[in-house]
């Protein structure tokens, strides 16, 4: 799998929806037998993969934003389709410093990202409104053109949710 990585926000990012998806763990496990769009897994393997040969028995999962399972060192988020192309404020906040480093619970990050299905992938793009225009206006397009979505990471899709309506990744 191929990743692209702008910045060491990348690790907040994850652990920010890794927390936001914290609330309960509970055993899943699934047998839907649905593939990634596009039947490939990115290295030229053919296997359609179900979901319950991706999330196993052994899956401990938190619901939240959208479904995170950990097994073992391995972490996966089921983002349902609905939210992608949704643009999502991520805000990083200190838990416990030591003396004089900060204080617990202050805001250190404050980032937009949006998550975008791209053929077999979904991509994490970082969202700027550093430059705005009114849509009616003709400078609006150049102002578009001018402030790009870049790509913080790109995750394989490696395979839906049993409904088809949650695209799981592993992060």
């Amino acid at each position: 799998m191929r990743r692209f990585l702008s910045s060491p926000t990348l690790l907040s990012l994850m652990f920010a929806f890794m927390l936001a998806g914290c609330s309960s763990g509970t055993a899943v496990a699934g047998t839907s037998t649905i593939a990634p769009a596009g039947g490939q897994d990115g290295d030229g393997d053919d296997e359609e993969k179900s979901y319950g040969d991706v999330i196993t028995d052994e899956a401990v999962t938190d619901d939240g934003l959208f479904k995170v399972h950990t097994i073992g060192e391995d972490l996966f988020y089921e983002i349902p389709l609905s939210l992608l192309d949704t643009e999502m404020l991520l805000l990083t906040r200190i838990a416990k410093a030591p003396d004089g480093a900060g204080y617990g619970g202050s805001k250190t990050n404050t980032s937009v990202v949006r998550w975008q299905r791209q053929g077999d992938r979904i991509l994490l793009r970082q969202v700027s409104y550093s430059n705005i225009a009114d849509p009616s206006t003709e400078i609006s397009r150049a102002v578009a053109n001018s402030n790009f979505e870049p790509v913080i990471a790109a995750f394989d899709i490696e395979t839906m949710s049993p409904d088809s309506m949650a695209a799981v990744i592993e992060v």
